[in-house]
């Protein structure tokens, strides 16, 4: 990733590259990755697809966090109900 960076001509097509990427570690679940590239990311003409980008990485974050399983009492995780007997 460090190279395509180096290939843009300037800083906003440079913002462009860490848009690409930060939509990509998005769908992969890398959340915090993607969190850093969108930091990188100050040109206005950015701002709407940043945005959007930001709604949509809390929402994964959202969901990944429902789809995760309990947490037993002894801090164990685990399914509910699956307590060794």
């Amino acid at each position: 990733m460090e190279r395509s960076g180096k290939i843009a001509n300037d800083d906003i097509e440079r913002q462009g590259v860490f848009i690409h990427y930060a939509r990509l570690q998005i769908n992969a679940g890398r959340f915090d990755e993607a969190q850093k590239n969108l930091e990188k990311i100050t040109e206005p003409l950015h701002e709407v697809v940043k945005n959007r980008l930001v709604r949509k990485l809390a929402e994964e974050r959202k969901k990944a966090e429902a789809d995760r399983p309990p947490v037993k009492s002894d801090g164990a995780k685990g399914e509910a109900g699956s307590e060794k007997k």
